[in-house]
Order: C-alpha cells, then sequence, then structure tokens
C-alpha cells in the first residue's frame, strides 16, 4: 500500500467543464455556510478599518492616498492598497452598509474554494481523484475560518489568498505547458495577493515545490529552459527575486510600481518583435508613454506625491503622526514582547505553533483575541514545548523524506509550514536592521524591525492560507487510515470507500455546524465580546472590550438605577484588566477618566499616578493628570501636567485644547489664543481649534479676527452652530449687516 504516490506528469489534465458539479458544490456549500452572517453588523477591527478609518470613508476621493500612502489602519505601517481599495468602492456605492461588506467577504471565500478546487485537481487529479474535492470540503467548513470571513475587515485575508491561489493556478500552468504568458500573469496576480496582504510573499517559496510536484524532471526542465530560453528564464527569475527582495522588505509600494512596469516592458519588447508594421511595433510605447505622462501630470497637479524624510530607520512620510494616545502598552497584543531570555522566546514560539495546529485540527473553543494573557509565555520545563517541538520535527521530517516519490501528505505538510511561517515569530530572532552586501559599492538595506514582533500572539485568520495545506494532508491522512489509498477508480473498495465516507462525512458535519453557530458569534461587538469572555478569563484586553460595553450602555443609560448597574458592570471588567495586567496605560486612564465624570475624583487619583510611575515619559499618562486637576479646577496645576504632554508630543491635539480653557480660566486669553493658533497650524483640519479661537477673540472684542477665524472654521464644519453664531457678532459688530443677515439664515436654515 503507498502511503505517497508519486505525481505522474503524463497523466490526463483536469477540465473543469467536465466535473462542473464539484465546482458548484463547493461553491454552493461555502455560500450556505456563511449565508448567517448576511445579516451581521460591524464587528472588531471592521471599525478600525472601514467605519473610523477616514480615508476609507472618503471613497473614491481616497484612492490617491490609499496607493501613495499607508493609511489601511492608523498607527500601522501597513500597506494594503487592494483591500482597502474593495472597502472604499463599497462606501463611495452604497454607504456604509454592513450587508453589501458580508456578502462580497462571502462571495469571496466561495471562489476561493473554487479555485483552491481546480489548483488540487491539476495538482493531484491524476493520481487521486478523491483528495481535491476531499480536502476542499473541509477548507470550505474548517471553523477556524470563521473569523477571517465573518469579520470584514479580514478581507483581507480572503483576498490575498484568492490571488494567491490563482497565482498558483497559473503557474502550474505555465509549468505543465512551458507557458511564459501564463509564468507572467502568475506574477502579476502575486502582485495583487502581496498588495491585498504582505503574507503572501510566502507563496514564492511554494512556487518551486509545485513545479517539482507537477513535472517529472523539474530540475531537467530548468536545465532546457536555460539552454533554450535563457533570457526569458532570466528574466523570470529577475522579476521573482526583485518581487521576493521587496515583499521581505516591505517595500509594497515600490513592488506595485515594479510589476507594472515590469509587465509594460514585456508588452513594449513584445510588440517590437512581433508586430508586423511600423506603427504596430510603435503604437505600445507611444500609448504608454503618453498614459505614464498623462498620470504624472494627474499626481504632480493633484500634490499626491509627499516628500519623504529620513528619519533615524525608517523613512516615513512627511505628514502630521497621529498622537500617541492609549496606546495599548507591550505585551498586551503580543506576550513575546515581554519575554525575558531567548529560551522563553523560543519555547512560547513552539507553543504557538502547537496552538495553531491544534486550532485547525480541533477547534473547540475559539476567540477573537489572542492577547496577554490568554497563551502566557512560556518555557522548556513546559511538556506542551517538547510536544510540538517533536509533532512538528516529525512532519518536517516526513515532507522531506517524502519530497523524492512526491507524497501528497508532504506537499500538504510544506505548504502548511512554509505559509505559517511567518507567523511563527522566527524573524523575533532577527536583527532589526539586516544589511546584505550585494557588491563592494551596493547594500540591501532590510528593516526586519517591521518583521521584528508581530502585532499579535496569533490570529485565527492566519492560519487561512495555511489552513490549504492543512486539509490537504488530513484528507489524504483519512484515505490512508481508511484504506481509500489502496483503491483506485478502476478497482474500487466498497468497505473502505464506505469507510473514507463515514469518516469525512461525520468530520464536515462536525466542522460545518461548529462554523455556522460561531458565526452567530461574530454578529457583532455585544455578542462577540460577551460570547466569548467566558473562554478569555485571564485575557486583559477582552475585560476592556467587555467593560466598554457596560459603559456604553451607562451613557446611554435613562434611568440612574441603569446607569449605576452599567457602571459596576463596567469596573468590575476593568478592575479585572488591571488585576491581569497592572501597567495596562489605556486601562488605566479609562477607569479614571469614568471616576471623573462621575465625580470621584479620589478613586481616579491613584490609576493616574500609577501611570505616572510606571511611565514617566508617556504623555497620555501626563495628560490624564492633567484632566484630573483641571477637573477639580486647579488650573495652575493643570497647565504643568498639559505643558508637559506637549514637551513630550507636540502633536497631542486634545493637549492644546485644555491647556487653552486653563489659560482662559486663569484670565490669561492672549496666551490662550496664542496657543490654540499654534494648535491650528499643526492641525489645519481640525475645527476645533479655529472654533474655540473665534469664540475667544469676539468674547475679547477681537472682532475682525474673529470673523476670519470663523469662515475658517466653518470652511471645516459648515454648519456649527456656535460659529455661525460668533461669527453673526463679529459681522455685526464690525457694521457688515448684509452678510451678517446671510449667515443669520443660514443658521435657521441650516444649510
Amino acid at each position: 500500500m503507498a502511503l505517497s504516490p508519486v505525481y505522474e506528469a503524463s497523466g490526463a489534465p483536469h477540465k473543469p467543464a467536465r466535473q462542473l458539479w464539484k465546482y458548484m458544490a463547493v461553491f454552493t456549500l461555502a455560500m450556505g455556510l456563511y449565508a448567517n452572517t448576511f445579516t451581521h453588523d460591524y464587528a472588531w477591527d471592521d471599525y478600525a478599518v472601514i467605519l473610523n478609518n477616514q480615508y476609507t470613508q472618503k471613497g473614491w476621493e481616497a484612492v490617491p492616498d490609499i496607493f501613495t500612502q499607508k493609511v489601511y489602519l492608523q498607527g500601522r505601517n501597513v500597506y494594503r492598497p487592494l483591500t482597502q481599495l474593495g472597502f472604499a468602492a463599497e462606501v463611495a456605492l452604497f454607504g456604509n452598509n454592513a450587508l453589501v461588506s458580508h456578502i462580497a467577504n462571502v462571495l469571496l471565500y466561495a471562489f476561493c474554494c473554487v479555485v483552491l478546487l481546480a489548483l488540487l485537481q491539476l495538482l493531484f487529479g491524476a493520481v487521486a481523484e478523491w483528495v481535491p474535492l476531499s480536502a476542499v470540503l473541509l477548507f470550505t467548513v474548517l471553523p477556524v475560518h470563521t473569523e477571517a470571513v465573518a469579520n470584514i475587515k479580514s478581507r483581507d485575508e480572503v483576498q490575498m489568498l484568492l490571488f494567491g491561489l490563482s497565482a498558483l493556478y497559473f503557474w502550474a500552468l505555465a509549468v505543465k505547458n512551458s507557458s511564459w504568458l501564463q509564468a507572467g500573469l502568475a506574477l502579476l496576480l502575486f502582485t495583487a495577493s502581496e498588495l491585498s496582504k504582505e503574507n503572501a510573499i510566502t507563496l514564492l517559496a511554494v512556487a518551486p515545490l509545485m513545479a517539482h510536484y507537477l513535472h517529472p524532471n523539474a530540475k531537467g526542465w530548468v536545465m532546457l529552459q536555460w539552454r533554450t530560453n535563457r533570457a526569458r528564464l532570466l528574466l523570470l527569475l529577475m522579476a521573482a527575486g526583485a518581487m521576493l527582495a521587496l515583499g521581505v522588505s516591505l517595500q509594497l509600494q515600490a513592488l506595485a510600481t515594479y510589476n507594472i512596469t515590469l509587465l509594460l516592458l514585456v508588452w513594449v519588447a513584445g510588440s517590437l518583435w512581433y508586430g508586423a508594421d511600423m506603427w504596430q511595433k510603435v503604437k505600445p510605447l507611444t500609448l504608454t508613454l503618453v498614459l505614464l505622462g498623462v498620470v504624472t501630470l494627474l499626481i504632480w497637479k493633484a500634490g499626491w506625491l509627499t516628500p519623504v524624510i529620513e528619519t533615524g530607520q525608517t523613512n516615513v512620510a512627511n505628514t502630521i503622526p497621529p498622537a500617541k494616545t492609549n496606546v495599548p502598552i507591550e505585551p498586551l497584543n503580543n506576550v513575546l514582547k515581554g519575554a525575558a531570555s531567548l529560551d522563553e522566546k523560543l519555547a512560547t514560539m513552539l507553543l504557538i505553533m502547537g496552538k495553531y495546529l491544534q486550532l485547525a485540527a480541533v477547534p473547540v473553543v475559539l476567540v477573537y483575541h489572542y492577547g496577554y494573557n490568554q497563551l502566557p509565555l512560556t518555557n522548556f520545563t513546559d511538556y506542551r514545548v517538547w510536544l510540538s517541538l517533536l509533532l512538528h520535527l516529525g512532519l518536517l521530517w516526513y515532507a522531506i523524506r517524502g519530497l523524492r516519490r512526491k507524497s501528497i501528505i508532504g506537499f500538504g505538510v510544506l505548504f502548511y509550514l512554509i505559509t505559517l511561517s511567518v507567523y511563527t515569530h522566527i524573524t523575533i530572532l532577527l536583527p532589526e536592521v539586516m544589511r546584505l552586501p550585494l557588491g563592494s559599492n551596493l547594500l540591501l538595506k532590510i528593516e526586519a524591525g517591521l518583521y521584528n514582533v508581530l502585532p499579535d500572539t496569533l490570529a485565527e485568520r492566519f492560519l487561512l492560507l495555511p489552513s490549504v495545506g492543512f486539509c490537504l494532508a488530513l484528507a489524504y491522512g483519512l484515505g490512508w487510515l481508511t484504506g481509500k489509498t489502496s483503491s483506485s477508480s478502476q478497482h474500487p473498495d466498497s468497505l473502505n470507500t464506505g469507510a473514507f465516507a463515514l469518516v469525512m462525512g461525520l468530520l464536515l458535519l462536525a466542522y460545518g455546524t461548529k462554523t455556522v453557530f460561531r458565526n452567530a458569534v461574530w454578529k457583532n461587538n455585544q455578542t462577540l465580546f460577551s460570547a466569548d469572555l467566558e473562554n478569555m478569563p485571564d485575557n486583559a484586553m477582552a475585560h476592556v472590550f467587555y467593560g466598554q460595553l457596560w459603559l456604553d450602555q451607562m451613557q446611554a443609560a435613562k434611568t440612574p438605577q441603569q446607569a449605576a448597574e452599567s457602571f459596576k458592570r463596567f469596573e468590575a471588567a476593568q478592575l479585572r484588566a488591571l488585576q491581569i495586567y497592572p501597567r495596562f496605560l489605556s486601562a488605566n486612564l479609562k477607569l479614571a477618566s469614568v471616576y471623573l465624570s462621575i465625580n470621584q475624583p479620589q478613586k481616579a487619583l491613584p490609576f493616574l499616578e500609577n501611570n505616572l510611575n510606571w511611565f514617566p515619559q508617556e504623555p497620555a499618562a501626563y495628560f490624564g493628570m492633567g484632566q484630573y486637576y483641571y477637573e477639580q479646577e486647579r488650573y495652575q496645576e493643570a497647565m504643568a501636567y498639559f505643558e508637559k504632554t506637549l514637551y513630550l508630543e507636540p502633536y497631542y491635539a486634545e493637549a492644546y485644547r485644555f491647556l487653552a480653557w486653563c489659560y482662559v480660566n486663569s484670565g490669561c486669553f492672549e496666551d490662550a489664543i496664542g496657543l490654540l493658533e499654534d494648535g491650528a497650524k499643526l492641525f489645519p483640519d481640525k475645527p476645533h481649534f479655529f472654533t474655540l479661537v473665534c469664540h475667544l477673540q469676539v468674547t475679547n472684542g477681537m472682532y475682525d479676527k474673529a470673523a476670519e477665524s470663523c469662515k475658517r472654521a466653518l470652511s471645516l464644519q459648515p454648519n456649527d452652530a456656535q460659529v455661525l453664531e460668533n461669527l453673526i457678532k463679529a459681522l455685526e459688530a464690525t457694521g457688515q449687516t448684509d452678510a451678517a443677515q446671510q449667515y443669520r439664515n443660514q443658521l435657521k436654515t441650516g444649510r
């Protein structure tokens, strides 16, 4: 009985049209399985990427910014323009419509399953015709995929997978057919995958593995191409190498430009080589130059290009940085940030790898967040670490050993390990900056610090791509255990086939049921944060998120009793979070802020003092203490803390506003106006600076200046009633009664 059959290149290629029912079945299963998400609202990271992302909310207007800046997620150096383009397009066409977004997510996932079936048929359909459909059915129902599909933001994973699998499919065709056109299309689709989410870079390592499995003599084929198509082979290798370098260094904007330029050059070169007459030869070049000229002119006119300044280790756009307020302090999202030794890092990394396998195979408990202290740091005295190490070494040994005989399970294992590699935190062992000499005068500088510590300990959505390999290995493994692999289409064994069908059926039923019920948890933040909390008793951030639900209810309460009950639940959740991780900066600030809002300053003070003791260089800690003294009307003391905040972080917008009010309440109107004018220069798009300036100017009889400030505020917020009232006063005081009447009409009509 052969556990790992050899792929025969002479096998008849799969014709999708002949087995259309398989594709329809997979597509229908995927749609039906996730149909209960269509009525869901926004949840979890949807707010950061979609609802609260000013660029996504601009719709089509934001397209230049989406492609020229890293604006996918505030505070993160993330460039995923194709994914964000989809979100922005939905906002432009349908507004903030969760139904449309959820349908789009499920459709994309269903197409992923269809493309995966086509790819596996091409790879293994001629060897074991039952494997592709079995593997794809497992993939479709795998419960660990629920986050990737049910959470709209996680479309970056689904879209990356769709383009990535499509790239692998055309790469497989290119290898089988020796087609350079299909290889070029694979490169284009790979770039689209990389511009959807950056972990697509791992697919470049999967490509040669596929070539080995697809061709009976891959090495001989490469040597043949070297002799007969050396120029094309070099071009392909250079293109792939450039993509690898740009992808590893996270220079994804350069990657997009590079690939587009490469395709244009291929187009021009092809026309020059194959064109019948002179016009056909030069037409592509002419059109390309005209197109590039028009695009360059538009970019220059629109001001889309932003100068770049070298600041330390990274190049950043010359734009106003966001205020560093309420940023979770490590290791809240990734426990490895708190590891004290290399042994602790390595042991925890192995534990994480074991957890990924468990989540894929036995998804009994799924949660939305794995931050501190959901999966605590560990060491090599933990038996689970050694179990994970032995298991992964065994899988790796089996996969490498099976390369020669082209093992299906081996391919699945290698696919899983390769594509999961970036999420095992192996890059934490790299230096923050890598310098690779390319010659006597050339040096490749890679900012590995961007990879050095991933933002999350682990996440279920990270398994979407690796689970392709997992499901392939699992399907064939079940076939071997039930004796299915010993049967053939010509000589089927009904007993073995029946046993395999029974095991597969039970597993699909169990996985599918879990998926449907898990989908329901992702309905909105209320259901997600409440339902998962019992499985996250030691997760500090989970308690903060749960507490926020009660804080929202407290603020919306209609009776004092309801507000008091909601506050108790909020307070309990917040205190539990701080019990788990006392140095939780934003949790301390939030709890103190709520205590101040309900006039319990004596309870707020210890939390604010703790922040100052723990984070003496953190502006948010000083801002919190400033708020405390401001609420006590101790303005002189509050000023010192707000001034310290601005000393540490000049771009802290709220500190300008509170400090200005301190000046006002202390009778220093000119100082307040000067401070707000300074703030307005730093934040020209924030209307409240101009709103407050014009109010103070009117109060102090500075009517001419007040009119200018009011008009500036109205240009940002046209129907602000307070600004309109101040502007009317300023205009009447300067004798401009007609203009004042015009704005009075605007105040009445609201337009």
